[in-house]
């Protein structure tokens, strides 16, 4: 199944690159060959693909013909050379440790040969792998919203440049949250807005401001470190250690295969080493891939079988197929009524309901109630974010034009004050503060 997701996006993202794109406006930034513009996710999802067609190749290749052989080798070539038009170290990273993970199973010498190989190609790209701007025969750079444009002042490479010091100097702010709530974190899901508090800590971030949120740290570690602490960090550590420990050492038999063992092996150490530089579970695909790698790792180290009451296991499949799909529908309706009825009030209040941790959702909502006069109702559904999120500085910004609408001077001060100390009191409130809140203590 793999297989058929595979070589739609890698066709499309090679059509790409030659400057035929038929949903341009859906095209995310100006990177080159990759779906739809997201770069870095296209990567992810290339490589840990490459893994399992690699594995599929050496379960089957005694089935297949020659002519099926060659068709599957020229497709590993190809996916290669599609990740190096993604200029993509990390993926090639990924690659290159999960291929090593699995040559020390026991394998016959040609295919030893084969992992071998391509273990060392993967890591030989980290050297020659740079990011260079596509230009076309007469010169002009090559992008997805400009194709033929050399309205590129900038070229992409720098900015690829400028990523990597923005990145390093964004785990130092990160290192800071954890130094600051070392024991139990910030909390699940709080970086966004807690990372504010931080962003000039050690390094002056220059993608967090007024305009733009810093999702992530592009680097998993740091986050889960950041939001849960020392604590559950070094818990979640073992554990994953422990399963990895007890799965190379669970001896081969008739069910443990070796190609069963490289699938959970390859696909776990892929997603850990690339959550050296990024969050992969915040990619549909690989969190899809880390629950079947989990569960059939764990299905190969148990010692027992355990074998449940037909009731009851449909039971607890059905209840989880509800929780689990009833979540799903909720956010999905909450997304939609955000995207498709900005200005609809009763539309966004609902998606707010449905489901109140789309921010984006309640915010729309609160912006409808003080346009619309509701200034106290507006007033309240801001407080009850900045409740969940104290950061949110959307919420808090809001929440100052109510205020001021509604003649409360003092407390809209106070939130101003607020508001500019997490800019390094260089907000763009901060005249404002000067000149209008000097009385207000």
């Amino acid at each position: 199944m793999n297989l058929y997701g595979l070589l739609p996006v890698c066709i499309y993202g090679v059509l790409q690159n030659f400057c035929i794109d038929p949903f341009t406006s859906l095209v995310g930034n100006e990177f080159p060959s990759s779906l739809f513009g997201y770069q870095n996710m296209t990567a992810e999802y290339v490589g840990s693909s490459f893994i399992i067609q690699l594995l599929s190749y050496l379960k089957n290749k005694k089935k297949y013909s020659h002519l099926q052989k060659n068709l599957f080798k020229i497709l590993l070539i190809f996916l290669m050379i599609y990740l190096y038009f993604l200029f993509s170290r990390t993926a090639f990273l990924c690659i290159g440790m999960s291929c090593l993970s699995i040559f020390f199973l026991k394998w016959e010498k040609k295919e030893k040969l084969t992992i071998l190989i391509l273990t060392l190609f993967s890591f030989s790209m980290l050297k020659l792998v740079h990011y260079q701007p596509l230009t076309d025969l007469t010169g002009n750079y090559l992008s997805q919203k400009s194709c033929h444009s050399k309205s590129l002042s900038d070229p992409i490479s720098t900015a690829k440049e400028k990523n990597k010091s923005t990145r390093l100097g964004r785990w130092k702010n990160t290192f800071e949250i954890f130094k600051s709530n070392w024991a139990f974190g910030i909390g699940p899901g709080n970086f966004e807005f807690g990372y504010l508090s931080f962003h000039h800590a050690k390094f002056n971030d220059p993608e967090s401001n007024e305009d733009l949120i810093v999702r992530s740290p592009h680097n998993g570690y740091l986050e889960v470190l950041a939001e849960n602490g020392i604590f559950l960090t070094i818990l979640l550590l073992i554990l994953i250690s422990s399963l990895l420990f007890l799965l190379i050492k669970t001896q081969e038999n008739e069910f443990i295969t070796k190609e069963k063992k490289a699938f959970s092996i390859s696909l776990l150490i892929f997603i850990l080493t690339s959550a050296l530089t990024a969050f992969p579970l915040e990619n549909a695909y690989t969190n899809y891939l880390t629950s079947i790698a989990l569960g059939l790792t764990l299905s190969l180290i148990s010692k027992k079988t355990y074998s449940l009451n037909l009731g009851i296991s449909k039971a607890i499949t059905t209840s989880l197929f509800l929780i689990i799909s009833t979540g799903m529908i909720l956010f999905f309706l909450s997304k939609y009524y955000e995207a498709n009825y900005p200005y609809d009030y009763e539309k966004s209040n609902l998606a707010c309901t449905l489901f109140p941790s789309n921010w984006r959702a309640c915010l729309n909502k609160v912006t409808l109630e003080i346009k619309s006069g509701q200034i106290e109702k507006g007033i309240e559904s801001a407080e009850k974010i900045l409740k969940k999120t104290p950061n949110n500085f959307v919420a808090n910004r809001l929440l100052i034009i109510g205020l001021l609408k509604n003649q409360n001077i003092p407390y809209a001060c106070k939130r101003i004050k607020i508001y500019d100390e997490l800019f390094n009191d260089n907000s763009s409130l901060h005249g404002y503060l000067k000149s209008t809140c000097f009385n207000y203590k």
